[in-house]
């Protein structure tokens, strides 16, 4: 290989690298607000058994839902609807609770990426995914205290520790086991 090839190899590689990391948040960029927000109004109509606010909350989160679907290959968007169809508070729940993992996942995903060119992009993830365990923390800590206190200390580690890529990629790993120890039926 050249040297004019390397570099034109090397300015391609990087111009996709960039490009790829800003596609990767096409979907979040398209909301009204934040995720973990309509996630929350979401489960708080779900608890209150409101299915007609409920449905119109899930098409303003249809974007993530289909880009969560397509990237790990879950069903979330036709369990939703089956649950509304049925008004059964228990399949919404229990879907809801799926997709805010598999958004947490997806967050941490986009920062461990993000942490190779930017530590404080990758700590922006982590914290948004943090948001998004809020939300379940109830959840986790009603099966398992002890690993509700873990996945909120390694939250508080990749927020407050500098890290290599590597470091944000063993909080990311640390986290989904702890998550899959406390809710196994949730299948990350």
């Amino acid at each position: 290989m050249t040297r004019k090839q390397f570099w034109l190899f090397l300015i391609a590689a990087l111009t996709l690298s960039s490009a790829s990391s800003g596609l990767a948040q096409l979907y979040r960029d398209s909301l009204p607000i934040p995720a973990h927000e309509i996630y929350q109004n979401m489960l708080h109509d779900t608890l209150e058994k409101d299915f007609k606010k409920l449905e119109r909350t899930f098409l303003v989160a249809k974007p993530v839902v289909q880009a969560i679907d397509s990237k790990f290959g879950s069903d979330i968007e036709s369990k939703m609807q089956t649950g509304l169809a049925d008004n059964n508070q228990e399949q919404i729940l229990k879907t809801l609770q799926r997709l805010i993992s598999l958004d947490m996942k997806d967050l941490m995903a986009i920062g461990v990426a993000a942490s190779m060119e930017s530590q404080e992009k990758a700590k922006a993830k982590f914290k948004n995914a943090y948001l998004d365990y809020l939300l379940l923390s109830s959840y986790v800590q009603a099966k398992n205290s002890s690993s509700d206190q873990k996945i909120r200390n390694t939250f508080q580690e990749a927020d407050t520790t500098a890290g290599s890529p590597a470091d944000f990629r063993k909080r990311a790993d640390d986290i989904e086991h702890e998550m899959m120890t406390a809710l196994p039926d949730l299948k990350l």
